[in-house]
């Protein structure tokens, strides 16, 4: 949003600073080439006449050159710009992400009043899923990711869960395979592959132990919990109002002209 706003083309990759050095390099070499047609010019009869003819095309190229290398300039000036603007923007999305929490609803909405913010459904409601379970509430209650296991994590948890076998005779899922089970429930929100996989996290829970298993898998790669709610195809548009970068950088609420002046929040 900040880059649409900002003007920014998606993926445009545009190197200015090589192009107007290009420029450059072109520009001295009409110049090189000017200075050395005038030499030779200069040696006939009618020199300023002859110099005139022989240069003005080199003198047309070199002033459409530098015509080039002005408009380079202002389009890159002008990136620039927008890219700080993106900065600027994203540096305020990132206050707002702490800033918002700590609100009332009532001076959220007015924050959103403020973006005119204008959700459009774009295509049909999914089926809802099981996703939040009391595995994926675990993650989500605590704001963590679901950790991806590697070899070298398994490497970690194999030996407390070999210390930890307390299986009925008719549990015979490997713990890897439950444990690699558990996991993809909680990233994607599927049902649960057998009662046995529901059984052992559970188990696990009671005893302490997953949460063990957890904390040695926390320096692992990881992806986040599913949403709790089934969306639609969303559009989300709003544009930004220049009070909203007072209201959350410095906590002041900015009324419209003849209402009572701004307060602090």
């Amino acid at each position: 949003m900040s880059e649409d706003w900002a003007g920014l083309a998606a993926g445009s990759k545009i190197n200015y600073a090589q192009r107007i050095a290009d420029l450059d390099k072109q520009i001295e070499a009409r110049d090189a080439a000017i200075a050395a047609v005038m030499v030779v010019a200069a040696k006939q009869a009618n020199s300023m006449e002859a110099i005139t003819k022989a240069t003005k095309t080199l003198d047309e190229e070199r002033a459409q050159l530098v015509k080039m290398r002005a408009e380079v300039q202002a389009w890159q000036a002008e990136t620039e710009a927008a890219r700080q603007r993106a900065r600027d923007l994203q540096a305020l999305a990132g206050l707002a992400r702490t800033r918002l929490h700590g609100m009332s609803p009532e001076q959220q909405t007015e924050i959103l009043d403020l973006l005119d913010v204008r959700v459009a459904i774009t295509g049909p409601l999914p089926k809802v899923r099981k996703a939040d379970c009391s595995l994926t509430r675990w993650f989500r209650e605590r704001n963590r990711p679901v950790p991806i296991l590697t070899e070298e994590g398994w490497t970690r948890v194999e030996p407390i869960l070999a210390a930890a076998h307390q299986r009925k005779r008719n549990d015979r899922l490997p713990d890897r395979s439950v444990l690699e089970a558990i996991l993809h429930k909680a990233r994607t929100g599927t049902p649960w592959p057998t009662t046995g996989f529901q059984s052992r996290y559970h188990r696990w829970v009671a005893t302490g132990l997953w949460q063990e298993i957890m904390e040695l898998l926390a320096d692992e790669k990881a992806t986040p919990v599913p949403a709790a709610g089934a969306l639609p195809p969303l559009r989300i548009e709003g544009h930004i109002d220049p009070r909203l970068v007072l209201i959350l950088q410095c906590g002041f609420v900015i009324y419209p002209a003849g209402s009572s002046t701004g307060r602090r929040r």
